[in-house]
């Protein structure tokens, strides 16, 4: 479902009103506001149909490349990065030791960028592709080891995020190469 806002839209209120007395026109106030056009959800599917929970957070260019985490152990959820496509379904892209979430996706969504709870139990950023796998960007230094990327460019050669220095958390910039 798609909502859409109309342009010309104006409410003018000559009298103070209590908010009980308001709250039975306030739908009738809203809905002038926008149009409701028809549209569809589809559901991400996962080769493992024990999925405890399913999220979604990044989307190509063209909307056919998600990524998010999932989870398919309801009694201990550690969440694991996915890169979903309507050819393959959603794939695991691994982790540098435990957890992983997909933040950020390319424009055609061959790289991803996010975090993964490390071998040593830290919070490490990653980025993905097919060809290199997940691969640990580090973080700043001087600080805890704790650092996260959240956004990645057009042709995923420049990655930024979070990471921990001596000065606390600041953004980082990293580039390929």
């Amino acid at each position: 479902m798609r909502v859409t806002f109309c342009s010309k839209s104006f409410i003018k209120v000559n009298k103070i009103f209590s908010l009980e007395s308001l709250q039975k026109y306030i739908l009738l106030i809203i809905i002038p506001l926008c149009i409701i056009e028809p549209g569809y959800a589809q559901s991400i599917q996962h080769a493992d149909s024990t999925i405890a929970f399913d999220r979604a957070y990044a989307i190509s260019d063209d909307g056919t490349v998600i990524g998010g985490e999932s989870s398919i152990n309801a009694g201990f959820a550690l969440p694991q990065g996915y890169i979903w496509n309507d050819t393959t379904g959603a794939n695991p892209t691994g982790n540098l030791g435990f957890s992983s979430h997909v933040w950020g996706l390319s424009l055609d969504g061959s790289t991803a960028v996010g975090e993964s709870v490390n071998g040593s139990f830290q919070t490490e950023a990653f980025r993905w592709t097919s060809g290199s796998g997940m691969v640990g960007l580090g973080d700043l230094p001087g600080g805890g080891f704790v650092s996260r990327a959240t956004s990645v460019s057009g042709d995923g050669s420049i990655v930024v995020g979070q990471g921990t220095s001596a000065s606390g958390t600041e953004a980082f910039r990293w580039t390929s190469g």
